[in-house]
């Protein structure tokens, strides 16, 4: 999955620790092309919930924030939640099938 990281001010001294269900996802990681952005892809998402997670360090002023990301088996829905300053948002698409030709 394509991940797109938006934050407020770049602090070189205290950077942004990204998990993935408590695995350090950071390394997938690299500036993005508009400013105080990153971009990764990030894999090995189960199948069910997963957590990706955004923290800052100390002085960073940049707030934790953490996105549920559900992710189902091929044949079935995919959705994701996610959930920012207290809201939570969620979008749904139906996988398509392939016809015989």
């Amino acid at each position: 999955m394509l991940v797109q990281i938006t934050y407020k001010h770049d602090n070189k001294n205290h950077p942004l620790q990204i998990t993935l269900n408590g695995y350090d996802v950071s390394a997938a990681f690299r500036p993005g092309n508009d400013p105080n952005t990153l971009i990764g892809l990030v894999t090995g998402l189960v199948i069910g919930k997963n957590e990706l997670r955004v923290q800052g360090n100390g002085s960073s002023g940049i707030k934790d924030q953490t996105l549920v990301i559900t992710n189902y088996p091929v044949s079935g829905h995919r959705s994701a939640i996610f959930a920012q300053d207290g809201c939570a948002h969620r979008g749904r698409a139906r996988a398509g099938r392939r016809r015989k030709k």
